[in-house]
């Protein structure tokens, strides 16, 4: 995963960030080439032509300051300490244990619930329907789903354990996979009045496991807000 220390250039073997960079470069019109995840002459020719635009240092490495500028480098939020009144409570919300147990443990708060969909779930993708509560429970949900999984969660948190929590689905278009994709962009409990991405569907990839606060497609050009498919679990 990218971050802070991440550096790449020729030669660098970290395939999975290298495509990163690939996708990004090529969304915003700077790489021609295939996402293969090597580090070669085209991929540096495409990292120079995007730091002369941007008025960068024009040295083909892909470090903090071009991937931050391409949007790559993202800070996982640190929440800050909800009040320990009244938090999870299974006995209070039928819904909430059903989740909870779901899930493969207990939550307190929306980042509790979301670690342990990345520690437990494994995402398979599919092309269909939007499923009910009921269904979603069972897990192998798609984006929708897991948005409006972790939509119901935060709705029975702020009545059990008033957090607070507002929240808006956001869908996204994939440029480079012709997709469009929904998340959540959430504020209240633990987050307070920052604007954190929540992607349940990414935190249960198979693979990459993304961290709170980043989101498939999340630097798209073309986003919508609470489109109406996604407001409501009653399966479409």
């Amino acid at each position: 995963m990218i971050n802070e220390k991440t550096i790449l250039r020729v030669g660098s073997k970290e395939t999975e960030n290298i495509k990163a960079l690939q996708y990004r470069l090529k969304a915003v019109g700077y790489y021609k080439g295939s996402i293969d995840g090597k580090y070669g002459p085209v991929t540096r020719a495409a990292v120079i032509l995007y730091q002369k635009a941007k008025k960068l240092v024009q040295d083909g490495v892909a470090a903090k300051i071009t991937l931050r500028s391409l949007g790559l480098l993202h800070t996982t939020p640190t929440p800050r300490q909800v009040k320990p009144t009244v938090l999870y409570n299974s006995d209070k919300d039928a819904d909430l244990k059903a989740a909870a147990n779901a899930l493969g443990g207990k939550f307190s708060n929306l980042t509790g619930a979301y670690n342990l969909i990345k520690a437990n779930e494994d995402y398979k993708k599919y092309f269909g329907d939007v499923k009910k509560w009921e269904e979603e429970l069972k897990g192998n949900n798609n984006c929708v789903d897991w948005s409006q999984f972790l939509a119901h969660i935060m709705d029975k948190l702020n009545a059990v354990a008033k957090l607070g929590y507002k929240y808006k689905y956001v869908r996204a278009y994939c440029e480079i996979s012709k997709i469009w994709h929904v998340y959540l962009e959430v504020t209240g409990g633990e987050f307070g009045s920052s604007k954190v991405d929540v992607d349940g569907a990414a935190a249960a990839s198979d693979g990459s496991k993304y961290p709170l606060g980043k989101a498939w497609c999340q630097n798209s050009k073309t986003k919508e807000y609470n489109p109406g498919y996604a407001m409501k679990d009653d399966g479409i």
